[in-house]
């Protein structure tokens, strides 16, 4: 993602699940860390820092974070993701996840594949598609970011 330090983000996919969330990117900070707290349906907290590192045209990416259903257990998630900006509006990515129930309940992962497309010239709206393939099943999902 490449929008300003505030950012929200809209998720649908084709099981029922819908997310909304802010985030706060530290632009002059190595790294370019970023930190998140989100809501989902079904009913979910979800908080996450993540940061990147760009070697033109390749983004690499990491992310760790913590979900808490309602009425679940608690998720760990950790992330890592290669990018390739393609050109001033579209971007390929590649990445995988795994995710830790912080219980009894055995350890989930998945592989992800997303395409973006710059809404603006300055790169601070974007929407994405994400298609996701793990534990869960298939999932395809609708993105929306932008500066606040």
């Amino acid at each position: 993602d490449y929008g300003e330090a505030g950012e929200v983000l809209w998720r649908g996919e084709g099981r029922p699940s819908l997310g909304v969330g802010l985030a706060y990117r530290f632009p002059d900070l190595w790294g370019r860390p970023r930190v998140r707290l989100g809501l989902g349906y079904p009913w979910a907290l979800e908080g996450e820092a993540s940061g990147s590192l760009l070697r033109d045209p390749v983004v690499a990416t990491w992310a760790l974070g913590v979900s808490y259903p309602r009425g679940g257990v608690p998720l760990l998630g950790l992330g890592l993701g290669l990018s390739l900006v393609a050109n001033e509006v579209w971007s390929l990515g590649l990445g995988t996840s795994l995710s830790l129930p912080l219980g009894l309940e055995p350890p989930g992962g998945a592989l992800l594949l997303r395409a973006g497309y710059a809404l603006d010239p300055e790169g601070k709206g974007e929407v994405g598609v994400r298609v996701r393939y793990g534990d869960g099943g298939f999932a395809l999902g609708l993105e929306l970011t932008g500066p606040l």
